[in-house]
């Protein structure tokens, strides 16, 4: 997965189209899986398993497992954490890119 490192990246971070950096780091994307996990009658993004975060040799290879992970629901369920306060401000720019690429 390409995530898999932090991925230094132009986004839109504001919505008045001003131009900001970011970093979009996959330890946003496990912690958003772990705090998802908690509520176990309401869960963002169910698709998602372990699999996704520690995939094993012949996981990586798998466009599926990619694409669940890019998805619009993983990048919605983060900022809905960070409306919440369970995720940092930070992860802001990870959901851009997430929600960019979906």
């Amino acid at each position: 997965m390409f995530l898999k490192y932090d991925i230094k990246c132009p986004t839109n971070i504001t919505s008045n189209d001003q131009i900001g950096f970011g970093v979009a780091k996959w330890s946003h994307i496990k912690e958003f899986y772990e705090t998802d996990n908690t509520n176990p009658n309401f869960v963002f993004a169910p698709c998602l398993k372990q699999e996704h975060l520690n995939p094993n040799t012949k996981q990586k290879m798998k466009v599926k497992l990619a694409a669940q992970v890019l998805s619009h629901s993983v990048a919605a369920g983060i900022y809905a954490k960070i409306s919440q306060g369970e995720l940092s401000s930070e992860a802001v720019t990870t959901a851009n890119v997430i929600a960019n690429m979906d």
